[in-house]
């Protein structure tokens, strides 16, 4: 879903674009704070993070440590609960069932051992980085909206304020004409 977005990401929706790096940032920035190291901070995209590079951390052969992969992962929900968005996508609908909404919610970092019965659960890892990208979008959105809707406000106060200042206090000597 992610990927067909990008296809259109050409010069006339430079918009668009722009608000994917935007969303990618508040990603990015949580990875800062967690600490990650600097090989790791390129995944810290919606763009970037992707099967591949899991299967790359799993296998060892990235330099991003696999331990990083939890903290990567947290960013990308941004803490958030994304269970309902995830069971909507059909993430339940592996052999592996509920147990892959562990990878959903993300409100607090869980300690849970992993083993190869969450497997299945890699088969909808685009369902769900598509939950934590939609969310993250819609909250940039809304913060965009929030931020005009300030500037139109202060602008609105400014215009009254000129307006106010502009006028000329009465004179007492048009009172001698």
């Amino acid at each position: 879903m992610l990927e067909s977005f990008l296809e259109y990401c050409t010069e006339e929706y430079l918009i668009s674009c722009q608000s994917i790096s935007n969303e990618s940032d508040g990603f990015l920035e949580c990875c800062r704070k967690r600490g990650l190291p600097e090989v790791c901070l390129r995944k810290c995209s919606y763009v970037n993070y992707d099967q591949n590079i899991l299967r790359r951390m799993l296998l060892q052969v990235d330099p991003c440590p696999l331990l990083s992969a939890s903290d990567i992962h947290f960013c990308a929900a941004q803490g958030y609960d994304h269970r309902y968005c995830c069971i909507t996508n059909g993430v339940t609908t592996t052999f592996a069932g509920q147990k892959c909404l562990i990878f959903c919610d993300q409100r607090t970092q869980s300690r849970t051992i992993l083993d190869v019965s969450y497997l299945p659960c890699f088969e909808r890892f685009e369902n769900i980085k598509g939950c934590f990208w939609r969310w993250a979008r819609k909250r940039y959105q809304l913060e965009e909206i929030s931020k005009k809707s300030e500037i139109d406000e202060l602008r609105t106060s400014s215009d009254h304020m000129i307006q106010l200042s502009t006028e000329q206090p009465p004179s007492p000597f048009n009172n001698y004409k």
